[in-house]
């Protein structure tokens, strides 16, 4: 079994406050177990309005299958979000 994992934060452009960062954020997070079949939950940045950082999880038996997924999902995130990624970290465990 390997499990790769990733954190991936963002500049959000167009949350300008927590109750509209935290509506975005909590509908994103919802879609990427459903539609990647990995877990997902915000993790830092909690207090910005502006920033982001989700993590990630996907556990399988191929990690460049996994490490394909987490990349799609990180896509869909930023492109549902409306940010821009300036940090992306992948790491097997």
């Amino acid at each position: 079994m390997i499990v790769v994992v990733a954190e991936v934060r963002m500049r959000l452009y167009h949350a300008r406050t927590l109750k509209d960062k935290r509506q975005f954020v909590r509908s994103v997070v919802a879609r990427l177990p459903q539609r990647f079949a990995v877990a997902a939950a915000e993790v830092h940045h909690l207090d910005d309005p502006r920033t982001v950082a989700l993590g990630l999880a996907a556990v399988g038996n191929a990690k460049a299958h996994l490490e394909t997924v987490l990349q799609s999902a990180i896509r869909f995130a930023a492109h549902e979000l409306d940010g821009e990624i300036y940090d992306v970290v992948l790491e097997e465990r």
